[in-house]
Order: structure tokens, then C-alpha cells, then sequence
């Protein structure tokens, strides 16, 4: 079988060059520690339809969701704290039909194009807003200071969370992700777990206060939701629902923003033509999320024994639909190492994945995306990335993929 770590570091600085050199046969390659990648834009879509032979629900004892990947049990010190936490049962992302129906059709609620299209207004004030506190000085870290801050202040909004307690959401989010699909040793696990905890009271409060008095907000939404028997989401239910929406809807945005910005300051022409013509935004932002993906890779676990592309996959063995390659299949996207904004079927990448399990907040990921580009090139003229201030090299693990400090360098634009 074919050998591709993705914890190898040259994969983790540039997971490209391993795509370019697969073989045209290999459909399935084992990650030593890991499990199964499944690779070629064909398979990942087959695999995203698949609730046959693979399961959302990557371990079936509850509790142990968030103690990541790899075959290193946890420690005493681990199980004890994790103890105190709720217990964990599958939901959404995070579980199959017929359960992942019922509570997916709760959640896009949230997400409906109707609603989507009425945040626009605010995430582009909260924009300007995020712009106005660096526009003077000329120069901005664009994760910490923009790309971070906007889908974050989004997703609190539509929660009804406190913009002083956004950060919070930011580290809980980021660790809990760390927990479902990174390897993680049992120091990283204390932290994910305290995170856990942490996470759980502070939206255990959030939810009382719901129930109580329901507000004009999503989480009173879901907190208040009937289901068809007349029954309501359970605490246990509600918890990994929220969390799911919190980490997917900023991540990825952030991830975004910082990688799209990167490979149109590579690609300058590109940069001058949307700033002259803002409507190619839409399809040039498809075409940076096919080309330099926030997602590459989501976990799924075998139900039982199974052949995949002529290779055994036995039960309970980790499968990992690798979406980022599936970006790079040449027989999907000819000459794929091409930065084409006007590739005709860019908008079929799988970055948002692919299945019953798409990307619920894709739609208002691409908003934020287009509202964010929209604002910086109206505002800020001539940028440039300062590459010595900035880091380029840890891009996070092998799933999610975004850059951890852009400093950049602009003119501001002449009103």
C-alpha cells in the first residue's frame, strides 16, 4: 500500500507537493499512527455519500471524543478531568442519520440564504470597524487584528455571546478542533479537556438563561426548538451542536481570508483586476479555496471490514477523506498547481467537504470571504506582505490549514 505521513513536517509545511506526486492508481495510502487517506476527487465524493461503510461517530464510547487521533491511550491524569466534564454523545457533524438528519435540519436554520443574506450588513460594518483600528498605521496582522475577529464577531452575534467574551470562543473552538483531528499527547490533551470544561459551564449558563428568557439569537433557537415528537435537544446534544458551529463557522473563514490574501499577493494581476472589477470577487475566492483549501482533511471510522480502491479497510480503522487533494486531482481541475480565476468548475472543489456532511455554513463562509476582500481593497491601497514578520511556515496540523501571523504592509486608500 502506499506510504504518505501526514505528520511528516514536509507534509504539514506544503501538503501540495505530496498531492502533485500521487500516483494516477493510488485511491487509498496508509498514514503510519494515523489510519487511511483517500485521495482522487471521484472517491472523496463516493465517500462522502457513504453512510454504509463509515461513520461520523469516530468512537463509540461516549466521553471521548476530544482526546484526538493516534493510538496512544490517555493518561490516568486525562481520564480523571475528563470525568467531570458532560458526557459526550454524537451530534450533527459528529453523527449519523437518522440523528445527524434531525439535528442538521435544526441548524440550518441558522443558515438559510434568507438569513445568511440579512447578516450581510453587519459583517460588513463589523468590517469597516476591524479596519478602522489599523487603517492609521499602515501596516496590520492580518490574522490576529481581521481575518480572526470578523467571522468570530459573526458567529457571537448569531449566538448572542458578548463581544468581550469572543476570544474565549476563539480558544475553545481551536483546541476542541485539535481534539476530533490532530494527534495530540497527553499535556495537549489536558488542555483540550480544561478547554472542554470550561466551554460546557460557560454556555451551561448561556443555555439556562435561554430557556428562561429566549432572545432574537440562534442559540435560543436551538435551546427552544421542538422536535417532531414535542421533545426538545438535551443538554448533551446541545453542547457539541454549539461547539460544532462555533469552530467550523470562524476557522475555516479565517483560514480563508488569510490563505486567499497570500495567493493573490502572489498572483498581483489577479489583486489589481478585482480591485478594479469587485464583482470577480465571488468566483475568485472559489477558485483560492480550490487552490490553497482551509480544510484538508476531515475523520471519518470504518463500520466493519470493507474494500476500498482494492485495499482492506477493517472495522473501527480511522479513514480520512483528504479534501485537499481531491482539489488537486488533475482529472477533476487540469493543471491544478494553476491559480485560474476563471477555471470554469472551481466552485466544484471540496473544501466545504462533499456528502451529508457539506459544510453547513458555507454559504456564510463565502459571504464574509467576499464582504472581507470587498472592504480591505476599498479601503487600503498597495499592500504588501512583509515576509520577515511573518509566519509562513506552521500552517497548523494536517486538517485544518491557515497561516498563524500575516503582517502586511498598505497605503490607505484615498476616500
Amino acid at each position: 500500500m502506499y506510504v504518505l505521513d501526514l505528520q511528516d513536517p514536509e507534509y504539514l509545511r506544503c501538503p501540495f507537493d505530496a498531492y502533485k506526486h500521487l500516483p494516477e492508481d493510488v485511491s487509498v495510502f496508509e498514514s503510519p499512527g494515523l489510519g487511511f487517506g483517500v485521495v482522487g476527487y471521484d472517491n472523496l465524493c463516493a465517500l462522502g455519500r457513504d453512510a454504509e461503510h463509515v461513520s461520523r461517530v469516530l468512537d463509540p464510547e461516549a466521553g471521548r471524543l476530544y482526546l484526538g487521533l493516534g493510538k496512544t491511550p490517555p493518561g490516568p491524569e486525562v481520564m480523571e478531568l475528563l470525568a467531570q466534564s458532560h458526557p459526550h454523545v454524537p451530534a450533527l457533524f459528529t453523527s449519523d442519520p437518522p440523528l445527524h438528519t434531525r439535528h442538521r435540519r435544526l441548524a440550518q436554520q441558522a443558515f438559510l440564504p434568507r438569513r445568511v443574506r440579512s447578516l450581510e450588513p453587519g459583517v460588513r460594518a463589523r468590517a469597516n470597524q476591524l479596519i478602522d483600528a489599523f487603517v492609521d498605521k499602515g501596516e496590520v496582522e492580518l490574522v490576529s487584528e481581521f481575518a480572526t475577529p470578523l467571522p468570530l464577531g459573526t458567529l457571537a452575534a448569531m449566538l448572542g455571546v458578548a463581544p468581550e467574551d469572543q476570544m474565549l470562543l476563539k480558544k475553545w473552538s481551536v483546541d476542541l478542533i485539535h481534539g476530533i483531528a490532530e494527534v495530540l499527547d497527553d499535556r495537549q490533551r489536558l488542555e483540550v479537556t480544561r478547554s472542554l470544561l470550561e466551554f460546557q459551564a460557560f454556555f451551561r449558563k448561556q443555555i439556562e438563561a435561554r430557556v428562561a428568557e429566549p432572545r432574537e439569537d440562534v442559540l435560543s433557537d436551538l435551546v427552544n426548538a421542538q422536535l417532531e415528537d414535542g421533545s426538545r435537544l438535551e443538554l448533551s446534544e446541545l453542547f457539541p451542536i454549539i461547539a460544532q458551529l462555533v469552530a467550523a463557522g470562524h476557522e475555516t473563514t479565517s483560514n480563508t481570508i488569510t490563505n486567499s490574501m497570500v495567493v493573490l499577493l502572489d498572483h498581483p494581476g489577479v489583486l489589481a483586476e478585482i480591485r478594479e472589477h469587485p464583482e470577480k470577487i465571488p468566483d475568485v475566492i472559489e477558485e483560492c479555496l480550490r487552490f490553497d483549501p482551509p480544510l484538508h482533511s476531515t475523520v471519518r471510522r470504518a463500520t466493519h471490514d470493507y474494500s476500498l480502491g482494492g485495499e482492506t479497510i477493517h472495522k473501527d480503522q480511522t479513514v480520512l477523506p483528504i479534501w485537499g487533494a481531491g482539489n488537486w486531482d488533475p482529472r477533476e481541475f487540469p493543471n491544478p498547481e494553476v491559480f485560474d480565476p476563471e477555471r470554469p468548475n472551481a466552485r466544484k472543489h471540496l473544501s466545504f467537504g462533499h456528502g451529508i456532511h457539506f459544510c453547513i455554513g458555507s454559504e456564510l463562509g463565502r459571504l464574509q470571504a467576499r464582504v472581507a476582500f470587498e472592504t480591505l481593497l476599498e479601503r487600503l491601497d498597495d499592500i504588501r506582505l512583509d515576509r520577515d514578520r511573518s509566519d509562513l511556515v506552521d500552517r497548523g496540523g494536517f486538517a485544518h490549514f491557515g497561516y498563524r501571523r500575516l503582517l502586511l504592509t498598505f497605503r490607505p486608500r484615498a476616500s
